[in-house]
């Protein structure tokens, strides 16, 4: 092979795809010397694709950037895309129960039996947790006190708590919707482990048994649609609210449309007519956790939890709040 053609397919190893008449515009520009001129460096492109119609072409020995045949006005076509799409998880119930924030190992007892009891009574014919049902304090990026790192019995808590739900509501459908505390997991694997990824140990439903518990996870930050109802726990939003004044406000503020959130620990609502005459109301739910934590020893945190009662594709939200074990 002459260097001309040792050169040509030096750069078609590099830019298998690229078009040739752009190839050859980058040959001439960066070798003058070898190429009379532009159109001339795209003919000896195309003679080693074997796109110039030539018959002799048929014999060269080295047929790896030869192409298959194009009609006339062919383009290339766009590259395929990584994207996958991304939709909401539409559920219904006519009685739903929805927590979050239980950040099991850490989570009040006095709140959850309170909530239970309720449940109980209350007979919903779906439960979701709504995100930060378990802390994965091992996990964590912050500062973490050494004797209570244990992320094996962290794993062993938070399956003995769905056991505990699902034999106080043995009927009940249960969804269980990833915080940001549970994408720790995710987060560790990706930096530190990233060769288990795929394996049934990077699996939600595999490290928590969830089959066992009859347990659906939805995860990737995907909303559920509570009829007409959207349920997110509150981290989804790129740059989320960081402690507002009202979280209900703040989730109103970010998404501009009806929904119900967890994530801040606090119960409130808010409500907002728009200039059309339409009636906007958010609210976020308590947590279930330990009002104390050593990050944060001073805060405004509630204990809570909400049911959503639907009926011919209405809606009714009821915001519970937890004091001393008791339902206020």
């Amino acid at each position: 092979m002459t260097p001309m053609g040792e050169l040509i397919f030096e750069y078609l190893e590099k830019y298998p795809d690229i078009p040739s008449r752009t190839l050859a515009a980058t040959l001439f520009k960066e070798h003058p010397e070898i190429f009379a001129s532009i159109e001339h460096a795209r003919k000896r492109v195309r003679y080693y694709r074997d796109a110039d119609g030539n018959q002799h072409n048929t014999e060269l020995s080295d047929k790896r950037f030869v192409r298959p045949k194009q009609k006339a006005g062919w383009t290339y076509p766009l590259p395929p895309s990584l994207s996958k799409p991304w939709i909401p998880e539409e559920v219904s119930a006519t009685r739903t129960l929805v927590f979050s924030d239980v950040h099991i190992p850490f989570h009040d007892i006095k709140a959850i039996e309170a909530m239970i009891k309720f449940g109980i009574d209350y007979i919903p014919k779906l439960i979701i947790l709504n995100g930060d049902i378990f802390d994965f304090y091992e996990l964590s990026k912050f500062v973490k006190d050494p004797r209570l790192r244990n992320f094996g019995k962290e794993i062993e808590a938070g399956k003995a708590f769905l056991a505990y739900l699902r034999e106080r509501f043995p009927k009940t459908e249960i969804i269980w919707k990833l915080g940001n505390h549970e994408e720790r997991w995710q987060v560790y694997l990706f930096t530190r482990a990233p060769a288990v990824i795929g394996t049934d140990i990077w699996e939600y439903e595999k490290l928590m048994d969830c089959a066992n518990y009859g347990v659906k996870v939805i995860q990737d930050k995907r909303i559920i649609m509570l009829g007409k109802l959207p349920v997110i726990h509150g981290h989804e939003f790129f740059s989320s609210m960081y402690n507002p004044v009202n979280p209900a406000r703040g989730l109103f503020l970010r998404g501009i449309h009806t929904a119900l959130a967890g994530h801040w620990h606090q119960p409130s609502d808010h409500v907002e007519r728009t200039l059309s005459g339409k009636v906007i109301k958010t609210w976020s739910a308590g947590c279930l956790c330990d009002l104390h934590p050593q990050y944060a020893r001073l805060n405004k945190w509630a204990h809570g939890f909400i049911t959503v009662d639907s009926t011919n594709g209405s809606f009714q939200v009821d915001n519970h709040t937890i004091s001393d074990g008791k339902i206020m």
